[in-house]
């Protein structure tokens, strides 16, 4: 499995069992969405959202070796509340947390978590979650 797909499918599984708004082709996130997903970066709209990211692959190039990566997820909380981005982060734990068999992940293991961000100029605070993933080995 090729990062993108990886980082596309983390995404598709937080929008499915969380509800979150999930717009890789537009229309432009507004202020009117609950929590908006992102491939990378976080963008400006709306308040509360969710970045991810990979940061780091480990793909074993003997015979059978499994392929890990770890992806960083960002979450940006609603303006002057810091508790939202670690509800956001809550529900991306019970969402990730031991997934195993799903999206072409052999087991999803959640890393260092709660790895503070700080507030931005819109007073919204943030912080930083990893998680690592097994990939599923090709059935032959």
């Amino acid at each position: 499995m090729d990062d993108k797909v990886l980082v596309t499918r983390v995404i598709e599984v937080l929008a499915d069992r969380c509800g979150w708004a999930w717009r890789p082709a537009g229309p432009a996130y507004t202020e009117a969405d609950d929590v908006g997903l992102y491939y990378g970066p976080i963008g400006t709209t709306p308040n509360r959202a969710v970045g991810v990211t990979l940061y780091a692959a480990d793909d074993g190039m003997a015979e059978g070796a499994l392929s890990v990566r770890r992806v960083q997820l960002r979450f940006r909380g609603a303006p002057r509340d810091p508790s939202s981005p670690d509800e956001l982060a809550s529900r991306a734990f019970d969402a990730l947390a031991g997934l195993s068999r799903v999206a072409g992940f052999a087991v999803v293991t959640p890393g260092p978590r709660g790895a503070p961000m700080g507030v931005d100029g819109n007073h919204r605070s943030a912080r930083a979650d990893s998680y690592q993933i097994i990939i599923d080995l090709p059935e032959d």
